[in-house]
C-alpha cells in the first residue's frame, strides 16, 4: 500500500522566500500550521480555521 505524503506550499513572511513542504501525517501537517500559521502564507489557497478544519477532516 502506498504511504500518502501531505505537502504544503507557503511564503516564509519573515525573508518573503517560498517553501515547499511534505508531511508524513495529516497531524503533523496540521501542527505545521497551526505553530506557525503568524509566520507563514500558504500560497496555494487562502485559509482560515474552518478551511483546515474542513480540508482535514475530508481525509484529504
Amino acid at each position: 500500500m502506498k504511504r500518502m505524503k501531505y505537502y504544503i506550499d507557503y511564503v516564509d513572511k519573515k525573508t518573503n522566500v517560498e517553501h515547499s513542504t511534505s508531511f508524513e501525517t495529516k497531524i503533523e501537517c496540521w501542527a505545521f500550521i497551526r505553530k506557525n500559521e503568524k509566520d507563514i502564507h500558504l500560497t496555494k489557497k487562502p485559509y482560515t480555521s474552518e478551511f483546515l478544519d474542513w480540508f482535514f477532516s475530508e481525509g484529504i
